[in-house]
């Protein structure tokens, strides 16, 4: 437990060192929001779980003198008693890939020496008489002033009607290319320094050599040739080959071939190819029910843009008097 008398503040070294108001100011952002966040399910602080380490030969837990609903006190700060449930609503409010490494014990504690810090500052602060120092008045008023009109803002925003299903389904319909899968066929190859080493290797299996064989005893292409020379699909809108590059020439000679069927040797940056094609699959069009949910958040983010600029351009005229000089 932290426990700090009040006048007697005392910290790591690193929590002084941030005593500039930059710093302060930083440390405050990064972890506002504390005790009014919503309650995290059972279990999510670290205080839950017994902690690895140990001090002296004691387990390093907090522990609450009395069963409390709030849980045990982690911290007291001039009196001040910092509860498990007001670290976990800031864990609850964090974002989410933060939440993990607040949940375990060093980052649940640091997160309690913060928390600390702050309320340290808050009640020297209060103590000062910083409630009525004007620079304060007027630096709240502002902040008043832009909550307002933010809330307000984001609360008109919120009650936009979302896209109806004859909107979404309209949009599928005039953008139907977009969900348009492309055909595609699985290809095998064999990669040869020569033009004249890919003829003889041709014929070969022409004559009843097996590829698979074949692949391993001569591709030079180390990734594939103990697999059949598996490189994958290619697409018939793309001229991209798996491992091998660009090559329209393959991916145009993988769509002609029959299954089965030895190509003739074929060029790339690599070298000379024979390749073998099967396991073709012909275009198509993804269903309505499978994309309605990737075309249903653009279509909500425009409805709230034109009702942005709508209620923008609707305040500016209606109730603003600017003069020109």
């Amino acid at each position: 437990m932290i426990h700090a008398r009040p006048g007697r503040l005392r910290f790591p070294s690193r929590f002084r060192a941030a005593a500039p108001a930059v710093a302060i100011a930083a440390l405050l952002l990064a972890f506002a929001g504390c005790s009014g966040g919503p309650s995290p399910s059972s279990g999510s602080g670290a205080t839950s779980q017994a902690a690895t380490s140990t001090r002296a030969g004691r387990a390093d837990v907090w522990k609450p003198a009395a069963p409390d609903t709030f849980g045990p006190v982690v911290a007291v700060i001039g009196g001040r008693k910092i509860r498990r449930h007001d670290i976990d609503s800031v864990i609850a409010t964090a974002p989410k890939d933060l939440q993990p490494r607040l949940r375990t014990y060093d980052g649940y504690r640091q997160l309690v020496e913060r928390f600390a810090f702050e309320e340290a500052i808050l009640g020297e602060a209060e103590a000062a008489g910083i409630d009525k120092d004007p620079e304060y008045r007027a630096e709240l008023t502002r902040a008043m002033r832009s909550a307002k009109m933010r809330v307000y803002y984001n609360r008109r925003l919120a009650a936009v009607p979302p896209p109806t299903d004859s909107m979404v389904r309209a949009y599928y319909d005039q953008n139907a290319a977009q969900y348009k899968i492309p055909a595609r066929v699985r290809v095998r190859h064999i990669q040869l320094a020569t033009q004249a080493e890919a003829n003889t290797v041709r014929r070969s299996l022409v004559k009843g050599a097996l590829w698979d064989d074949t692949a391993k005893k001569r591709s030079k292409d180390a990734a594939t040739k103990d697999r059949g020379g598996l490189v994958g699909y290619v697409s018939q809108e793309s001229e991209l080959v798996p491992g091998i590059g660009k090559s329209p020439a393959i991916v145009a000679a993988a769509f002609e071939l029959n299954a089965g069927e030895i190509s003739q040797p074929l060029k790339s940056e690599k070298g000379w190819h024979l390749i073998q094609a099967d396991n073709l699959e012909a275009a198509t069009t993804q269903e309505f029910d499978h994309v309605k949910a990737q075309i249903l958040s653009p279509l909500e983010a425009q409805g709230v843009d034109q009702f942005s600029t709508a209620y923008t351009d609707s305040l500016r005229t209606a109730t603003a008097v600017i003069f020109d000089d």
